[in-house]
């Protein structure tokens, strides 16, 4: 079973270069009460910005904390213009109208090509309406090619082809199959304790149906979701093969997805799990993380450890797979492993998931295992 810990999620100050824009950073609290195309202005006189040039292609993101507060890293990737990524941006703020409902501190680092956000946490506890600008911008970035640091176009592609491999429980090493046994446990043991809490469990990578005896067992509703369409098939023939009621599956992909499909009455208290490490599998985590704040949803995360002996195991369960052109990545943000094949998957550090969440306004325990951390994470 899973033990409760603590994480220590102070990070390291901040050690970008704070550029001067008008004889000092960028006064968030002078650009409310001005008009912001004059800041607009300023921005493209000082570094001879054409404002009709194209959006990007080469940009990403990476939202993160910096002393609890939410920071949101945009880098430039190698051999794009730093002019026209400014440029960029400074259309997506003015846009999404940002300034009128977030003060967030910028700062510029022309030399890394990388400008940083930084939005004080106290405002987005305040009010729904710093979420949903939040919301917003994340869009918004998207829409000009924005994308985030572990973002696979790929993905969909790959789990509905030779990612199916993933699946087959031959494939699945010794201290694999233990790892997910003490996951089942530890869902049905924090299910049990918040009885009363919850109306319906969701599962974000139902397949099919994997965790519905939980909810039969702890008298929820279930709602499984999964973007491959061959296995919700399965799924709905099961559910008729058994007749289960309040039992229900759909195919979407749970960033897209409406959360208001999630309720059935106005009196649901829906909880989200996240198996298997399939949160590790989702991007952008940033724009679900806000969407599931604005919703005030409950959620659990269940994710591999990063250590020596659980990177082993995920490597030899991704060669059993067929993968073996790995690559693994080891950074501050957790472990992932590559193929060629298409797999692309991070297990999460503790410690930047954790900031991470808190930074959007969660309140997070950590749950710890011999091969795992479960994330109990509340709105």
């Amino acid at each position: 079973m899973y033990s409760e810990m603590t994480v220590d999620t102070a990070l390291p100050e901040d050690k970008g270069i704070e550029s001067s824009l008008m004889n000092g950073h960028l006064n968030c609290d002078q650009i409310r009460e001005q008009q912001f195309p004059y800041v607009k202005e300023s921005v493209q006189k000082l570094w001879s910005i054409d404002s009709k040039e194209q959006s990007l292609t080469k940009t990403i993101y990476c939202f993160s904390s910096l002393n609890k507060d939410l920071q949101l890293d945009l880098v430039l990737e190698s051999g794009a213009d730093f002019n026209k990524f400014l440029c960029s941006l400074w259309d997506v703020c003015y846009e999404t109208d940002i300034f009128k409902f977030l003060v967030p501190k910028i700062i510029l680092d022309q030399e890394n090509a990388c400008i940083k956000l930084i939005f004080p946490q106290n405002n987005l506890k305040a009010s729904k309406k710093y979420i949903a600008s939040i919301i917003r911008l994340m869009a918004k970035l998207r829409e000009y090619n924005f994308k985030e640091l572990h973002e696979n176009d790929a993905a969909l592609h790959f789990y509905m082809s030779s990612g199916q491999e993933i699946l087959h429980v031959n494939n699945y090493p010794p201290l694999l199959v233990d790892f997910l046994m003490t996951e089942h446990n530890s869902f049905d043991s924090l299910l049990h304790e918040k009885k009363h809490t919850y109306t319906t469990l969701v599962e974000v990578g139902c397949g099919e149906l994997e965790n519905v005896q939980l909810a039969q067992k702890n008298q929820l509703k279930y709602i499984g979701i999964d973007f491959d369409p061959t296995r919700i098939n399965t799924a709905n023939q099961i559910i008729q093969r058994h007749g289960y009621q309040q039992v229900q599956v759909a195919c979407a992909d749970i960033i897209n997805m409406k959360f208001f499909d999630l309720y059935q009455s106005q009196h649901d208290k829906p909880i989200l799990i996240f198996p298997f490490n399939v949160f590790g599998n989702i991007a952008p985590i940033s724009y679900l993380l806000a969407k599931l704040k604005l919703f005030s949803m409950d959620f659990i995360i269940s994710s591999y450890k990063i250590n020596t002996t659980t990177n082993n195991v995920r490597e030899a369960y991704y060669r059993n797979c067929g993968y073996h052109d790995l690559q693994k990545i080891e950074s501050s943000f957790g472990v992932t492993f590559k193929s060629k094949m298409g797999l692309h998957t991070i297990a999460y550090s503790q410690v930047y998931l954790c900031s991470l969440l808190q930074a959007f306004g969660f309140t997070v325990s950590v749950l710890e295992a011999e091969h795992g951390l479960m994330f109990v994470v509340n709105a």
